[in-house]
């Protein structure tokens, strides 16, 4: 009697796994996004690893990537491995990316706030800068040239500023990011300050002979030149008059 041969093990199927790719920028910041292909036959479980410069990056497991300021300088690629039970997996690994870029900040275009006229204080606002935190620096403008030292948020007017109009200038910087630079609108044409001035007070007796010597009290902002003029002169004469009795006016 002859002997019947034992069937051979089955061997494990092979799925077809084509070339992923990658769309999106390739600079800090922005994101990527793996497109793995039809793989087969369906379905087929997926894997992903990101990898900079042919090395995997830890935790960059996703179907998408956001460049970090570690990958600047470097190129970007994905491998997608593939599997199904009974069929042996399966790797590829995409074309790297362009080198990586710096990213892109947003930059607003600042506001300026506040009265125009000199002695008055101006506030910029910046808005709101990304991806946070970033680093903004100020830098006043008169008629479109630098102040000189006129570098914080706020800018207190001076004489120099009548009649120019002024705007702020705020310049944003971050690891790995472009700087960029933004210029407000530029405000109406500085007009002249106010003057603290309270009423002067006059003091001694107001009688033919007497002296009377009038008190100005603080002016401001300091310093402020005081005139003692005719105007001065006239209204103690006219208050002496009122307080001397009729048949001692003449």
């Amino acid at each position: 009697m002859g002997l019947v041969g034992l069937p051979g093990a089955t061997a494990a199927g092979s799925l077809s796994a084509p070339v992923p790719s990658i769309t999106g920028a390739a600079k800090v910041g922005a994101r990527l996004t793996v497109v793995p292909g039809t793989s087969g036959p369906a379905p087929v479980a997926l894997r992903y690893q990101w990898l900079r410069s042919g090395m995997a990056i830890q935790g960059a497991t996703g179907a998408s990537y956001i460049g970090t300021p570690s990958d600047r300088g470097k190129v970007l690629s994905v491998r997608v491995a593939g599997s199904k039970t009974g069929y042996t997996s399966v790797a590829r690994t995409s074309r790297a990316t362009a080198v990586v870029a710096a990213g892109t900040l947003t930059a607003p275009v600042p506001t300026v706030t506040g009265s125009v006229k000199v002695g008055s204080r101006l506030t910029a606002a910046p808005g709101t800068w990304g991806p946070a935190p970033v680093t903004l620096r100020y830098q006043w403008l008169r008629a479109g040239v630098a102040i000189l030292g006129a570098t914080s948020t706020t800018y207190v007017q001076t004489a120099a500023d009548k009649g120019k109009a002024l705007s702020v200038r705020v310049t944003g910087s971050k690891t790995a990011y472009g700087t960029v630079s933004r210029t407000s609108r530029a405000t109406g044409t500085d007009g002249a300050g106010t003057l603290t001035g309270p009423a002067p007070t006059v003091t001694g007796t107001s009688r033919e002979g007497y002296r009377l010597t009038a008190d100005p009290v603080t002016w401001g902002p300091t310093p402020v030149t005081l005139v003692r003029g005719c105007p001065a002169r006239q209204q103690l004469f006219a208050l002496h008059r009122r307080q001397i009795p009729a048949h001692h006016a003449g």
